[in-house]
Formats: C-alpha cells, sequence, structure tokens
C-alpha cells in the first residue's frame, strides 16, 4: 500500500482527524504552525503537528491510527517533523510535552532521542537536542 506524507492546509478537515486520535486534546493551531499528515492510498492515517516558540521548535502532536501503529508510521512522521524544524525552521532544539502516564509514548520518545528536562504533577517536557 502507497504511504504518502502531506504538508496539509490547516483546516477543519485536519482538526477533526486530530481530534478524533486525541478526543481529550483540545487543538489549536498558530500561524506558524504546520501540520503534516501520513495518508496510505489518500485515506489519512497518522499526522505530526509542528511550531516553533521562542527559538525552539515545538512537537504538538503526533498519532498514529490504532491498527497502523507498529508499522513504522510514527518514526516516518517524527523524522518529517524534526527535519521541518532543523532544515525550514533553523531550531536547534525541539521541545514536547506528554503525559506522564503514556509510557508508551514516552518510551517513543526516548527511542527518537528526546531527554527528559524538567517533570511537572502529571507531564514531562522532553527536550531533543538537533545539533
Amino acid at each position: 500500500m502507497a504511504t504518502e506524507i502531506i504538508n496539509a492546509p490547516i483546516d477543519e478537515n485536519v482538526r477533526s482527524f486530530i481530534e478524533q486520535l486525541f478526543p481529550d486534546a483540545t487543538v489549536s493551531f498558530g500561524k506558524e504552525d504546520v501540520v503534516f499528515i501520513l495518508t496510505e492510498n489518500g485515506i489519512p492515517i497518522g499526522f505530526v503537528h509542528v511550531s516553533q516558540f521562542k527559538g525552539y521548535g515545538v512537537i504538538r502532536g503526533i498519532g498514529v491510527i490504532e491498527k497502523y501503529r507498529g508499522l513504522g508510521h510514527g518514526n516516518q512522521l517524527m523524522a518529517k517533523g524534526l527535519n521541518h524544524l532543523y532544515f525550514e525552521r533553523n531550531v536547534p532544539i525541539v521541545i514536547l510535552k506528554v503525559r506522564k502516564d503514556n509510557r508508551s509514548a514516552i518510551m517513543f520518545y526516548k527511542d527518537k532521542g528526546f531527554k527528559i528536562v524538567k517533570a511537572n504533577t502529571n507531564t514531562l517536557i522532553m527536550a531533543r537536542w538537533l545539533c
């Protein structure tokens, strides 16, 4: 099956797709945000939402529909987001926030080189240096 990552226009379709993956999340977009959508045969199956804040790159969200997990799609999306932040935005550090109880996400981020830099009550702040 053919997969493709597209730089999606931020609209209600993108918002709806992200909310479908993360129903408890509040989805918002800034004017500098970029969302890449991974499609399989034209059907959205995953996304990565990136932005920039005070000189840092930010992974605002990443997700893959459950039945497509474990196939390397998260790796593809993370690589796309990190490459965009480094090569297009020239940021040296990327940060993200993750719930402390989301062990699979924490392991995924650690595997991608992110380190815990701060622990809050319910969340962790993780960072990866790109250069």
